[in-house]
């Protein structure tokens, strides 16, 4: 048997074996130890000859420090090293227990020290990436824009270019970037209008339709091009969008830039509240 397969052995395979319980309780700790092991090389670890391991299992939260007894039979054991071994993200139910996983989370970056106890537990966090996604829309035609009145989302008429499928735009609802995942997602805009000498000129980056704390005023166009940007953060859930809404008064329509006007989106970090299940593997000293 591979020490990188997933077969195990059975009491059917062995037809020759006597009766008895101990012959089940060996071969759950022979199939146990296999699977442990096949894990362990299959995902790149590399653990020495005679080095005691064991994996553990942990429902853990991003950037939360959780204390973790020492896994080992003697507790004096020491741990020499700490890696992870997987991390998914799951969905919780009401009652706060796992019914099911969303995604992989990519690259997590375990910490841990000491507790300085004699039972060497230690004190474990880890980071996980954010979701990978960046998207950056531009526009080839002007949008005219009313007097007063209420905002008005600028329109986009693609996409310069996008990493992963967690941003997305669509012709259907031009003038949104959708989430798809949860996460903390950097957006910036820029937008210019066209001169006019009266009123003052708004942008907005704005989720789900309400105005958000990232605008950009010019107070006193003076005449000339009224050109403003501005970026800032949000904290997304599945489904919310953004857009970057325009305001003037100028005393009548007024026109963005055909070419100028734009708006980038990136996941900077996860969901702070992502419960994934890590699973760690220990090795002794």
């Amino acid at each position: 048997m591979k020490i990188t397969s997933a077969a195990s052995l059975t009491r059917e395979g062995l037809p020759d074996a006597p009766e008895g319980e101990w012959l089940d309780t060996l071969l759950d700790k022979t199939n146990t130890m296999d699977d442990q092991v096949a894990r362990a090389f299959s995902g790149g670890f590399s653990i020495g000859d005679n080095t005691p391991w064991k994996f553990v299992p942990l429902n853990m939260v991003h950037g939360v420090e959780y204390k973790v007894k020492n896994p080992f039979a003697d507790p004096s054991m020491p741990v020499k090293m700490i890696s992870v071994a997987s991390a998914v993200g799951l969905v919780l139910g009401g009652d706060g227990k796992p019914t099911g996983s969303t995604y992989t989370l990519v690259q997590p970056q375990l910490g841990w020290r000491p507790t300085g106890q004699p039972d060497n537990s230690v004190f474990i966090a880890v980071q996980y990436a954010p979701p990978l996604g960046n998207i950056r829309t531009f526009v080839n035609a002007v949008q005219s824009i009313n007097n007063g009145g209420a905002s008005t989302p600028r329109q986009w008429n693609g996409v310069i270019h996008q990493v992963g499928t967690n941003l997305t735009w669509s012709s259907g609802a031009n003038t949104k970037v959708t989430c798809v995942m949860a996460g903390l997602v950097e957006v910036s805009f820029q937008i210019l209008f066209a001169s006019a000498a009266g009123g003052y000129r708004e942008a907005y980056a704005i989720k789900n339709a309400a105005v958000g704390p990232y605008p950009a005023y010019d107070l006193t166009p003076g005449g000339t091009f009224a050109g403003m940007s501005s970026t800032g953060q949000y904290l997304v859930a599945a489904g919310d969008y953004l857009t970057t809404n325009v305001f003037q008064n100028s005393g009548g329509a007024l026109n963005t830039d055909a070419a100028v006007d734009a708006m980038c989106a990136s996941y900077v970090a996860p969901d702070p509240a992502t419960t994934a299940r890590v699973t760690l593997l220990f090795q002794g000293a």
